[in-house]
């Protein structure tokens, strides 16, 4: 055994520096005398010397370092741990830690084993990263038990995990990971059990389920439960559940079977192994001085130990909540396939309808009192959907993130972005109204007559196509974005600034056709309609990203509509109204034709001179490098006023404002992340995207020269204006 890799047993506490909690604790069972199934541990020292030796620390501290935690939404933080983990997948290991790792764990090259993580700050008291770092089981073979830790270790980096270090104030360069090899034991029956109560700290919790444990962690298979007497040891109740599924080995990893029926109606544990479980419960809390929670597994009649940690639930307030938050940052594939279904076939349909019903209204019928219980009963239809959108919408979108990390473990892409590729093409509410005005101007292009009417500012030309494609613009886009100007004139000073630049400028690529071949193809025959679900279910989340949010914004306007119309006629009245009031003003105001509605307070916003600041380092989301003037858009009039090859400089893009994307030479964004809409909408027309820029609307300014790099998410200004 090398000097990096150690029996489990050797693994002491005075070394957990070196082996992590969880191998410090398995270290301490065998020593204690509980049976342990067979373990080796990679040491700590292992991971930092890969580090060291392939520069690959270095690298990680440049991502951790591009801009402070705490100015980065969570979607940067997920895109700073897919470069991370991307580079870990595609940095070889060095001739001699290779050659060590394999001698070392060559004992376990003809067995199945577990392959789990034991961080430095794992598994203790005071902090639990349980669920946060990676585990793989079932692995065989030597070369794919490497490649797992490999695995392990970049989960050190994980968006989750990085998230919780954060919030326990952990330091981030004191992070190092421990890797434990496991033989992997295919238990009858398994579970956990809580020498204390994680809720109360009272009575012992035993929670089993027919197979393995990776059901009950993962929350996929519900468990039976029994409460035993912390005192007598006797059951107190035994809570039992419906049970129709349970977690196998399978033929990579595990997978999710039916229950034999003679099993569906029996508890897997009887009182005889119940008792056994609470014997080897109460030695451990002995042998720790602590109440421990354990997993165990049972195979022909014999209790294992897989892993021991500290109940750090217990006095601990909300702590457990706010881990199993950053638990839920890891999606699953079958949660989500179930997620799809919900929002496509009856959350997104009911939407609709409820946008349709609304515009069945004629609220100019209404009376000011009824019209004034129909902004209320808008504004609660909205913020009943918005709750949906948080709750249902989003968690679908991480799918996205799902299928990124499997492409990239498979394919093993130098560019950790190759993924979206495959994800082009979606079927884009925005995208289509954008192609619906690149065929406008197609038509202005091709026809000098049309060209020379609009240019000539009439008001309808004599091309009844044009006037038709036109009409359906303006409906797709729902008004929402013509609503305090001239619409006609607006938009065509739009097209006309499309005519400057056709679409040829597009980057090109390989047909999607081919690169998903190439995905398919790397799997075995019985394993492609997996990957085939797997991209599905990446493209429907792609999709509803964006999608959902032009839903949202129909809604929205149809709140905006009635609080409108209630302003129009309190200033038909007689009363003042300012822009900004707020629908519980307009609301009163309309109850009672004597109230006059309040302006809102407004903040004062420091008069800051031109920052000179030479360059921006933010999230890049969508290669190529652009030079260009920026446009920096505030206000939505103030996109009619963007010129092509200019660089759309913006705090926040919405699906509303992406019409203009086809024109810029690039997009800077201060919002960041791979998944917001400015980056999406920007891969799909092939223009540099960078993002995550603080206050970048207000340090950029009008006419500013600048180069956007969106390969590595830099923006430097050419040239001040």
């Amino acid at each position: 055994m090398s000097n990096l890799v150690k029996p489990v047993e050797e693994s002491g506490e005075e070394r957990e520096d070196l082996y992590g909690g969880k191998a410090t604790s398995l270290g301490k069972l065998v020593r204690g005398g509980l049976n342990i199934p067979p373990a080796v541990v990679v040491s700590s020292k292992a991971y930092d010397n890969f580090l060291a030796e392939t520069g690959l620390g270095g690298r990680i501290k440049v991502e951790l370092n591009r801009k402070s935690f705490d100015d980065m939404r969570w979607e940067e933080i997920w895109d700073t741990s897919l470069r991370i983990r991307n580079m870990f997948i595609t940095t070889e290991l060095p001739d001699d830690l290779f050659g060590e790792l394999k001698d070392s764990i060559k004992d376990f090259q003809d067995k199945p084993v577990v392959v789990r993580s034991s961080a430095t700050e794992e598994d203790r008291m005071d902090v639990s990263f349980a669920g946060l770092h990676e585990s793989f089981v079932n692995v065989r073979g030597i070369e794919s038990i490497i490649e797992k830790i490999k695995l392990v270790w970049s989960s050190l980096w994980s968006d989750g995990a990085l998230m919780y270090r954060k919030k326990m104030s952990i330091g981030l360069e004191k992070s190092s990971m421990a890797v434990v090899v496991q033989e992997f034991i295919e238990g009858e029956k398994s579970g956990v059990i809580f020498g204390k109560g994680p809720e109360d700290g009272n009575d012992r919790i035993l929670e089993s389920v027919y197979g393995l444990n990776e059901g009950l962690v993962d929350g996929e298979v519900d468990p039976d439960r029994w409460i035993i007497d912390e005192n007598t040891d006797k059951i107190i109740e035994h809570i039992p559940i419906s049970r129709e599924v349970a977690i196998f080995s399978g033929s990579d990893g595990t997978e999710k079977r039916d229950l034999p029926e003679d099993k569906r109606e029996v508890p897997p544990l009887d009182d005889f192994e119940v008792d056994k479980v609470v014997s080897v419960s109460k030695k451990a809390d002995s042998l720790f001085g602590t109440p421990q929670d354990l997993e165990w597994t049972i195979k022909e009649g014999k209790i294992y130990v897989l892993q021991s940690r500290p109940i750090s639930t217990i006095d601990r307030g909300n702590q457990d909540g706010e881990l199993s938050y950053y638990q839920s940052l890891k999606p699953k594939f079958e949660k989500m396939k179930v997620l799809r279904k919900k929002v496509e076939d009856n959350l997104l349909p009911s939407l609709v309808e409820e946008i349709e019903n609304l515009d069945k209204m004629n609220l100019e019928d209404f009376s000011n009192s009824e019209l004034a219980e129909e902004v209320g009963r808008r504004r609660d239809i909205y913020n009943k959907w918005h709750d949906i959108y948080y709750d249902e919408f989003i968690p679908l979108a991480h799918g996205v993130r799902l299928f990124g990390q499997f492409y990239n473990d498979v394919m093993k892409p130098q560019d950790p972005y190759e993924f979206v590729n495959l994800l082009r093409g979606a079927d884009f509410i925005s995208k289509k109204r954008n192609d619906k005005l690149l065929e406008l101007t197609e038509m202005i292009r091709d026809s000098g007559d049309l060209k020379k009417q609009l240019k000539n500012g009439k008001k309808k030309t004599d091309n009844p196509d044009f006037e038709k494609n036109f009409a359906e613009i303006i409906d797709m886009y729902d008004e929402s974005l013509f609503s305090s100007y001239e619409t006609r004139d607006s938009l065509i000073e739009l097209l006309l600034e499309f005519v400057k630049n056709p679409t040829g400028k597009n980057r090109k690529y390989r047909s999607i056709e081919q690169i998903e071949d190439e995905f398919i193809e790397e799997f075995d025959e019985d394993k492609r309609d997996f990957a085939k679900e797997i991209l599905e279910l990446g493209r429907a989340s792609y999709r509803l990203r964006d999608n959902d949010n032009i839903y949202m914004g129909k809604l929205e306007n149809r709140v905006t509509y009635a609080i409108e119309e209630g302003k129009d006629r309190i200033r038909e009245s007689g009363r003042t109204v300012s822009t900004d009031v707020s629908e519980v003003e307009v609301i009163s105001a309309l109850k009672d034709s004597s109230y006059t509605p309040k302006k809102p307070d407004k903040e004062k916003k420091s008069d800051e001179s031109h920052q000179k600041i030479k360059q921006l380092r933010g999230q890049p989301a969508s290669g190529g490098v652009s030079t260009g003037k920026v446009r920096v858009i505030k206000e939505k009039s103030d996109l009619f006023d963007f010129k092509e090859g200019e660089i759309l400089v913006v705090d926040s893009i919405n699906p509303t404002m992406t019409f203009v994307v086809p024109i810029a030479s690039g997009i800077v964004e201060r919002r960041g992340g791979m998944l917001v809409h400015g980056a999406i909408i920007a891969r799909e027309y092939g223009i540099p995207c960078v993002t995550g820029i603080a206050n970048a609307a207000d340090i950029l300014k009008n006419g500013d020269g600048v180069t956007v790099d969106g390969y590595l998410g830099i923006v430097k200004v050419v040239e001040a204006n």
